[in-house]
């Protein structure tokens, strides 16, 4: 199956063959790897609070710390 994906911010194309190694349904948000660089954020916002800015569920992709997941402001 092919599937496109947009990419969240500029400097993080990426293309090639992967597969998914893992999800997670409704996860808390933020992951430790954004507080590192955005060590503002508060440390978690509940998996089902309203201004989760990531979807019901969050995969995993082989190899690489990028996610694919959905979007409360689409």
């Amino acid at each position: 199956m092919r599937y496109p994906v947009g990419v969240g911010r500029a400097g993080l194309q990426w293309s090639g063959t992967t597969f998914i190694n893992g999800k997670v349904l409704r996860p808390a948000w933020p992951p430790a790897v954004v507080r590192r660089d955005k060590p503002n954020l508060p440390s978690v916002v509940p998996a089902r609070a309203p201004n989760k800015p990531v979807g019901a569920a969050v995969l995993f992709l082989a190899g690489d710390e990028r996610t694919i997941h959905g979007t409360n402001d689409p």
